[in-house]
Parts: structure tokens; sequence; C-alpha cells
């Protein structure tokens, strides 16, 4: 009786004497007007014995069609839910909900999920290989009943970005059941975040004029980095000059680390060390790191600074020396004469000196412009 009702299912019609052609009699059927969503359903008549030898049977069948008025509404049907998880979670779900008046029959629901920037069986896996399923609805399912396609999430140890992964809900079985929302996205939110003392960091070096190149070593320290990245640097002098002391490739440039980049790992950057014939202090070059192209790497100590020292100190006898002077007292004038011996000087520089009283004592034997005073020397002396 869930359909319809018939007041006996086994019965007969009855036609009087004189029945004329097109007479007709009924067999009624009470229609039950429920609350099920269902397919059109159809019930069956079949005519059996007729009394009368004389008259013949035409059509001893027929059907009848009951039309469900319980289609789904706005905002009705199929729909699957995005998820957001740690790493370390171990699953997460995609939850496929019906939404509706209650569904008369059992149905499935395919589904497929794929990769995205997360990729199956290294980041997640599905109970199936090619990740394609279905799940089942009971017959009688009602509003806000769900389904669920589990994902196992892989915990690594990579310092990666977070990860997406999909779902698509493909056919339905029960035609009278809608698809409202056919996608899902996953996201796998990493765990492995570089830790204190963990990122990029920059050395400095320190070497003689003579060595011919010096490297400042770029080095990653923390977790695996899934993927590749770059660090961007400058090299700027300091009181070392490009190009006179020094020259590099590329005083605005990049370092590459590849994908899979191991705590240690190092990029370098060379410079090529001039080696000249100048008297010079020991002098500087900074290199400054800038950006990270991975968000996940942080920048530990962006700063190093290059250290050049000169090989060219004065030998034996050279330096700075005064002479004497011996002259007439009616000589007006006389010269101390200061004098540089050595390799080329590549900086100014002043010596002090001071006069003072022999036997000699001034103003009455002589006069100087200051007693206390310094003579310059220019620069490449």
């Amino acid at each position: 009786p869930a359909d319809y009702n018939v007041a006996s299912s086994n019965g007969s019609v009855s036609f009087p004497a004189q029945t004329e052609s097109g007479a007709t009699q009924l067999v009624r059927v009470t229609i039950v007007d429920d609350d099920l969503l269902e397919a059109a359903e159809t019930l069956r008549i079949d005519l059996g014995a007729i009394s009368n030898p004389v008259v013949r049977m035409l059509d001893s069948y027929g059907e009848g069609e009951i039309i469900d008025n319980d289609g789904s509404g706005t905002g009705e049907g199929i729909s699957v839910s995005d998820f957001s998880v740690n790493e370390s979670a171990g699953t997460a779900d995609y939850v496929i909900t019906y939404t509706g008046p209650t569904v008369q029959d059992a149905f499935t629901v395919s589904y497929t999920v794929a990769d995205g920037t997360a990729t199956s069986p290294a980041d997640y896996n599905v109970a199936s290989s090619d990740g394609k399923g279905s799940v089942s609805f009971p017959a009688q399912t009602e509003s806000g009943a769900t389904q669920l396609v589990r994902v196992t999430i892989v915990d690594d140890d990579l310092l990666e970005a977070a990860e997406t992964l999909r779902i698509d809900l493909g056919a339905i079985s029960n035609p009278v059941v809608r698809m409202l929302d056919s996608y899902g996205e996953g996201e796998i939110i990493d765990n492995d975040g570089a830790g204190a003392g963990e990122g990029i960091s920059v050395s400095d070096f320190s070497v003689n004029e003579s060595a011919g190149t010096a490297d400042y070593v770029i080095t990653y320290t923390g977790p695996t980095v899934q993927d590749a990245f770059t660090v961007s640097y400058t090299v700027a002098d300091g009181t070392a000059t490009s190009p006179a002391d020094y020259n590099v490739a590329s005083s605005n440039g990049s370092v590459s680390f590849p994908a899979q980049t191991e705590s240690g790992a190092t990029q370098l950057v060379r410079v090529t060390i001039i080696d000249d014939d100048l008297l010079e202090a020991a002098e500087t070059l900074p290199i400054d790191l800038g950006t990270i192209s991975n968000a996940l790497v942080p920048m530990l100590d962006n700063h190093g600074e290059g250290e050049i020292i000169d090989n060219d100190g004065a030998g034996a006898g050279e330096g700075i020396s005064v002479s004497d002077f011996s002259v007439n007292e009616s000589a007006g004038t006389a010269d101390f004469v200061i004098t540089y011996t050595g390799p080329t000087v590549q900086d100014a520089f002043t010596v002090s000196y001071t006069v003072a009283d022999g036997t000699a004592t001034s103003p009455a034997d002589y006069n100087v412009a200051s007693s206390n005073g310094s003579v310059s020397f220019p620069a490449q002396t």
C-alpha cells in the first residue's frame, strides 16, 4: 500500500445486458501522495476470463504510471565538502552530503580524487590506487545524510608549502537525485617549519691578496626543502673597490638551491682578487643577501664581509726617513728632507714632526713655521 491502494487486487467488473459499443467500467486506484523522492512508478492490470464466450479479449494488459511530485528544490541535492588539515592529522575526509526530501531507493555517487600540488603517494593516499570509486546511500536516505571518502595524509620531513588535492563527483545512479556541488578541495598544511638557528646565512672571508679567488659561502640549515629556491645577493665596494681590488661575475645576482635541498647545502659567490703592487691596508667588501624565493625558508644571517690582506709590505731599508743638513749661516734657508722608499702606497698619508732646539735656539739662531707639524704624501706615492 506504499504507493497505491485498490478495493481488491483481484476482482471483476460487470457489463449489463444490452451492453453497447463504447460502454465502460472502472477499476479505481487510490494514489498515495508520500514525501519520498522517487522515480516515476508503475503498476499493472491484467484482465482474465470473460464470462460470455462470444465476447473476445482484445487487450488484456494495462499500465498505470505515478509521477513523483517531490523533486529537489533550490539548494537540494548532492554536495562535497573541502578540508584543511595539518600534515600530522593522519587522515582527512571529503564529506559527501545529501540534502532534500527522503530518497526512496538506494543510490551511488561516483568520485575521482586527483593530485593538485599534493601528489600521491608522496603526500597522500586513498583506498583506490587510481583515486576512483563510489559511495553508497541506502534506501530511505534522509536530508543531511553523509558518506565519506577518506584520505590518508603522509607526514614527511620536508619543508614545503601548503599543498592541495581535489575530488570530483561524477555520476549519480538515481536520476531523481540532483548534483548540487561536484567539486571539493583538500589542503595539507606543512608541520616542518624551520626552527631557531635554521635558515639561510652567508659567511665572511679573509684572504691574502695573492689568493686569486675567494668565496662567500651561502649555507642552508634546516629540514629538507621540497621545492627549488633562489637567494638574491648584492656585492658592493667597501674599502676595496671594483675593479681595482676585486671583480665579481655579477654584483647583483642570485644563487639557486635545487629541490630536496638538505641541511648544510651551500652555494658560492666567487670573488676574483686583484694582486696589485700597491702598499695598502687590509681592505673590505660586503655581501648582502636579499629575497628568498621560497617564503618558507627564513633568513638567518644576510650580511657577510670579505677582507683582502695586502702582500706588498715594505722590505728591509724601505719606509720613511729624514735627512740631515749642514749649511753656512749665510744660506738663508735649509731643509729637512723626509723621504719615502718602497712600493707605491695606495692611500695618502701624513708624517708628523717636531723641530726642537739643540745648541741652536729659536728664534736667536733659526725660525720654523711650526715646530710641531706634519707633511702629507699623496695617494699613489
